[in-house]
């Protein structure tokens, strides 16, 4: 029981750890919020190749 405590005080110290270690990225802007998609997952994300762009559901809420 001890052990899984360590374990999970450990990982939990190592994910908040990389959460600020991200925030704190030398030369990155404040107010310029990154979001990834796969672009592969249509109707959500995908690529059309008619505008060479990424469309869908996510980019539209992203870009809103």
């Amino acid at each position: 029981m001890h052990k899984t405590y360590i374990k999970l005080l450990s990982t939990l110290t190592i994910i908040i750890l990389l959460i600020f270690i991200s925030a704190c990225v030398k030369g990155s802007n404040p107010k310029v919020l990154r979001i990834g998609v796969s672009g592969q997952m249509p109707p959500y994300s995908y690529y059309d190749e008619k505008n060479n762009k990424l469309v869908g559901f996510d980019i539209d809420i992203a870009n809103e």
